[in-house]
């Protein structure tokens, strides 16, 4: 299966070292801007996009939280590749839901490498169990979706890609204490560049979410987290 990635990027230069890293092995879409990225993601379904800050009409960042409150493109994967290069950008970038940020100029080798690590464990979370439940909690695995039973009601979690995959982490090993390094090791990737404090703005953010299911994810000072509920 060849996969295919949409590559936002207007110097024709990092085109070209970006088309030469990837080769023949995947299909990808070069736009320019930002208006042509948003006409491609409305007509075509894309693996993964891979997104620079800074574009001739807008903003990358702005771009990604596009993508993440749309429906159609809400669970797709963005790397930002981006001369930006300041801890608070990265930051920026991870807390919006990107899978990774990587700094110009770029090692080919190493992006392809990060790339594929990406795309690997995507299709490894394709193929496992369709669905499963802990708790009052539902997971549906092709679709990403997720629903908490809250006083009768089932209700449908309206998560970003990291948080559905904390959230899926934490509920695959109920009762199991998962420290924020396996955390990082199991969403973006052993070697991703993400702070303790990033894992727990997305736990908190995912609590809000949860409502008063949200004490299924428990704290333990010192350790990580904790998925705990009745039925295993």
């Amino acid at each position: 299966m060849t996969l295919k990635i949409l590559v936002v990027e207007d110097s024709p230069e990092y085109q070209l070292m970006i088309r030469g890293a990837l080769g023949s092995a995947m299909n990808m879409d070069f736009c320019s801007t930002l208006q042509e990225a948003r006409t491609r993601t409305s007509q075509s379904v894309y693996d993964l996009v891979l997104l620079d800050v800074t574009m001739p009409d807008g903003n990358g960042f702005e771009f990604c939280s596009e993508l993440q409150r749309n429906e159609k493109t809400k669970k797709v994967p963005v790397i930002f590749l981006t001369g930006h290069s300041s801890t608070a950008d990265k930051v920026m970038g991870l807390n919006l839901g990107a899978e990774d940020y990587i700094t110009k100029p770029f090692d080919p080798i190493e992006l392809k490498a990060r790339i594929d690590n990406k795309l690997r464990k995507n299709i490894l979370l394709s193929q496992e169990d369709a669905s499963f439940e802990r708790g009052p909690l539902k997971m549906h695995l092709p679709t990403y979706s997720a629903y908490m039973r809250d006083q009768g009601q089932e209700m449908k979690l309206d998560l970003t890609p990291i948080e559905y995959k904390i959230l899926y982490r934490l509920a695959k090993n109920p009762n199991q204490i998962l420290s924020r390094q396996q955390l990082i090791d199991g969403v973006w990737g052993n070697g991703a560049f993400i702070e303790d404090r990033s894992v727990d703005k997305h736990i908190s953010s995912l609590r809000k979410k949860m409502g008063e299911t949200a004490t299924t994810i428990r704290t333990v000072s010192g350790l990580g987290y904790q998925f705990v509920s009745d039925r295993h």
